[in-house]
């Protein structure tokens, strides 16, 4: 038996007698000498982090679960990182990050509606602290995912001409006007809106730097999305002050319910987990 494995072997011996603090020693050792080897025990990041959520040591238990997801992620294992990144929400809910790993996990998966939950999720959490920057910036991100809905672009441009980012909205209209062209949908909305900001359609604007403007903590307001006239009319979900769209076809839906499944050859997680309630 290794040393890895033998310090592994006397954690789980202290943890079956809910010795923690020891458990948790040997377990913290036996990863320090896995990194050192660079050979990551994905569910040893897992495992650790949980004790430390029981033993109320919260930021350091965060840092184990955000390593977990990464590794999980590298290993192309989307599903073990959501469900991690759902432990970091149960467990420390102020930790807002986990809606934007989770939505942009969810759009590498092609899960668009869940991606779009996720990060409006974030950026209402965003906006509610008063961080406007990272929320106009999660939902450029959803836009960039979901290139198939340019209206999206719409309302984001909306809400940065709001806050006097006029060289953003403007970009953001380029890009929506352009993705609707190619996809050979209505542009009429796009144009509109580009001239009563001064450009014309197909013109290459910068957009401005995303950097924090001096005094500028107002909301994001809401934004709802215009139904694309090519799609039959699909039940809104409002989510924290936003609303947008998240049906999808039946082909889509099943595509996601499917992918949502564990995968067979994804390592189960640790069978315990020791939540603790919200203040």
């Amino acid at each position: 038996m290794s040393s890895t494995e033998a310090l592994k072997e006397q954690a789980r011996t202290h943890e079956q007698k809910e010795e923690w603090a020891k458990a948790l020693d040997l377990y913290s050792k036996a990863i320090a000498k896995l990194e050192q080897e660079e050979q990551p025990d994905i569910g040893l990041y897992n495992r650790v982090a949980d004790i430390q959520v029981r033993q109320g040591q919260i930021p350091q238990a965060v840092v184990n679960y955000e390593k977990a997801i990464d590794l999980y992620v590298e290993a192309e294992l989307p599903n073990n990182a959501i469900a991690v990144c759902k432990k970091i929400v149960r467990n420390m809910p102020q930790r807002h990050t986990a809606y934007l790993r989770m939505g942009q996990i969810r759009g590498k998966q092609g899960l668009l509606a869940d991606s779009r939950q996720n990060f409006l999720t974030y950026a209402e959490r965003m906006q509610a602290e008063g961080n406007i920057d990272e929320g106009l910036s999660a939902l450029t991100e959803l836009a960039d995912m979901s290139p198939e809905e340019p209206d999206i672009r719409l309302a984001i441009a909306a809400q940065m001409q709001g806050h006097g980012r006029t060289d953003d909205a403007v970009a953001q209209l380029q890009a929506g006007f352009q993705a609707a062209s190619a996809r050979g949908l209505p542009t009429a909305a796009f144009e509109q809106m580009l001239g009563q900001l001064g450009a014309r359609p197909g013109e290459v604007v910068p957009a401005a730097p995303a950097a924090a403007r001096d005094g500028d903590t107002g909301g994001l307001g809401d934004i709802v999305l215009a139904p694309t006239p090519v799609r039959e009319e699909k039940p809104e979900v409002e989510v924290g002050g936003f609303e947008i769209s998240l049906g999808a076809p039946a082909e889509e839906k099943k595509k996601e319910e499917k992918a949502r499944k564990p995968a067979e050859a994804e390592p189960a997680l640790p069978t315990f987990d020791f939540s603790v309630a919200a203040d």
